[in-house]
């Protein structure tokens, strides 16, 4: 499955899928050697484990950013059920993005609006009204996510409609081994190393030390460097049609 990457300050970077191939960083191992190397502990194996236990909490600030640096996108088919308003997305969708509905040949035929909770439950009242779908809504998105379409399909329109597509984004994650990189692009290496410097910083010099905090603010610096850079892009960009199956 091919994957798409997103810069910017909540902003969607689109480009032409040239590679069905996945990017990825730098392995975590040398991530880690490249950190923990400017306090000179890149042969020792507690500073390489320290720098390791940085980088994973880079991973984890990176992802509770209230606007997103870099992510991977997905998408997934979910078949419909008469009378089901409801859908679970699964728990690495970090945010839904668009959902378009596909006959039974996989032809989009509907994109659906997105709505906010709240504001699906005044305008969608009551939900209990049956046909093809206008609208989705999410909810739950820091656990199982859940996406609510409205109207709720019947049979009828699933036999128009019989298939939801949703394209979401999902959480930047730490890599299962060592030898392998962060899923996405070589733009990630810097805020991580500079995050896992902090971490050795503070560990060793204490958060209150002038190198800790120039170090923070560093990974700080890193992160709205790459949010300009995604946002100078996407102005200059045509938005591909991401939705389309993938084959």
């Amino acid at each position: 499955m091919s994957t798409e990457y997103v810069a910017g300050m909540g902003l969607l970077l689109d480009t032409a899928l040239e590679s069905s191939s996945d990017v990825f960083t730098d392995s975590w191992h040398n991530l880690a050697k490249s950190a923990a190397g400017t306090f000179g502990l890149r042969n020792s194996s507690s500073g390489l484990q320290l720098a390791k236990d940085g980088l994973a909490e880079g991973v984890r600030q990176l992802n509770s950013l209230g606007t997103f640096v870099f992510t991977t996108e997905d998408s997934v088919d979910l078949p419909l059920v008469a009378d089901t308003a409801e859908y679970s997305v699964g728990s690495s969708v970090f945010s839904v993005q668009e959902i378009v509905l596909l006959d039974e040949n996989d032809e989009q035929i509907r994109y659906l609006e997105s709505m906010p909770y709240q504001q699906s439950l005044a305008a969608y009242l009551p939900r209990s009204t049956r046909g093809i779908p206008e609208a989705w809504t999410a909810r739950n998105i820091q656990g199982d996510a859940t996406v609510t379409l409205l109207w709720t399909p019947d049979a009828a329109a699933i036999g128009v409609a019989p298939t939801a597509r949703v394209l979401f984004r999902k959480r930047i994650a730490r890599p299962e081994n060592d030898n392998t990189g962060v899923l996405g692009p070589a733009e990630l290496e810097l805020p991580l190393k500079d995050y896992a410097r902090y971490y050795i910083s503070a560990d060793r010099k204490g958060a209150s030390h002038p190198d800790t905090r120039a170090w923070f603010a560093k990974f700080r610096w890193d992160v709205g460097n790459i949010r300009t850079m995604g946002s100078q892009q996407a102005d200059t960009h045509v938005r591909m049609q991401v939705l389309l199956k993938r084959r």
